[in-house]
């Protein structure tokens, strides 16, 4: 994890000089505080609402290793974001066969709204969201109607602001951002293979590392019979999530960098489930498996940085 850490470090300074991947703002320098106390989070969040009883920070390892092949995610909107989602799983995986959960609805999803006014496409997948909700047993009536007015209320008291300086033609610009569906420009990395250039998108990298962790916890949890049944609400909760993001990110591409913070987060959270609970054999020969690919991934992304220098 430590180590993590430094690669980290290292690809901000470097970024300073060499821009290969977008380039790193000031921003990157609170991530650098951010992500490492992230991941402690990730583990008291476990510990609380899943079955992992483990006292190790390995979730924190698994999002330092993610975060160390993505310096973009150190973006000033991948930060805010990241936030904010944060506090709404927070608000939501407490809410397990609560009926009474309406306020919590509500300010979860007031908070991912106000998002919106800095990432207007994320505005497109806010509905989806309260779907994801459904393992935690807490969701009917009221609390839908809690969650629509959550998302609508920041709008609201926007246009009452607009609307008494008479400026409302932020809502038309608002809303054309948020429906206009732009095609993104990746950064690449590129290496020659017997005279000819490979090129790979930096993206490609990054979420195929989070899908060697994901698709077997994914599995995991549909599958695994000993866990317990409010584990297996909490984490089904977080597989919902990391699902809908992989669609959003493949349909709305110019959202990747806001998103994959969260996505390397997630995949944290349901790793760490998938290496405790239970531990097997087999377990331990795939984490084996994924550091070497997690090297082999991580000497590709340092030498396209030296290349660029």
């Amino acid at each position: 994890m430590l180590l993590c850490v430094g690669v980290l470090i290292y690809l901000v300074l470097v970024s300073d000089v060499v821009t290969p991947i977008g380039g790193v703002d000031a921003w990157a320098y609170l991530g650098l505080l951010l992500y490492p106390l992230l991941g402690i989070f990730a583990v008291r969040l476990n510990r609380g609402f899943t079955s992992s009883s483990s006292r190790t920070l390995f979730p924190v390892t698994l999002l330092m290793m993610g975060c160390s092949l993505s310096p973009q995610i150190l973006e000033s909107y991948g930060v805010v974001c990241t936030l904010a989602f944060i506090a709404f799983y927070y608000l939501l995986s407490d809410t397990y066969r609560k009926h009474q959960s309406m306020e919590r609805y509500f300010v979860a999803f007031a908070l991912l709204s106000i998002v919106t006014f800095v990432t207007p496409q994320l505005l497109l997948l806010l509905p989806f969201l309260i779907l994801c909700c459904i393992p935690l047993k807490s969701l009917h009536l009221r609390t839908v109607c809690a969650a629509l007015i959550g998302i609508i209320f920041p709008y609201w008291m926007a246009f009452g602001i607009l609307f008494f300086i008479d400026d409302l033609a932020f809502f038309p610009q608002h809303f054309s951002a948020a429906i206009t569906i732009l095609p993104p420009t990746f950064d690449t990395i590129s290496f020659p293979i017997r005279g000819w250039m490979l090129t790979i998108p930096y993206l490609a990298i990054q979420v195929g590392w989070a899908l060697l962790l994901l698709i077997p916890s994914v599995a995991n949890v549909f599958f695994c019979s000993s866990m317990k049944v409010s584990a297996r609400a909490n984490l089904s909760f977080v597989s919902l999530l990391t699902i809908i993001f992989l669609l959003g990110m493949f349909f709305l591409p110019t959202i990747c960098s806001s998103l994959l913070p969260l996505l390397l987060l997630w995949a944290a959270i349901l790793g760490d489930s998938f290496f405790v609970v239970p531990l097997t054999r087999a377990n331990n020969i795939f984490l084996t498996i994924l550091t070497i690919l997690w090297v082999v991934l991580y000497v590709l992304l340092v030498w396209s940085i030296s290349l660029a220098y």
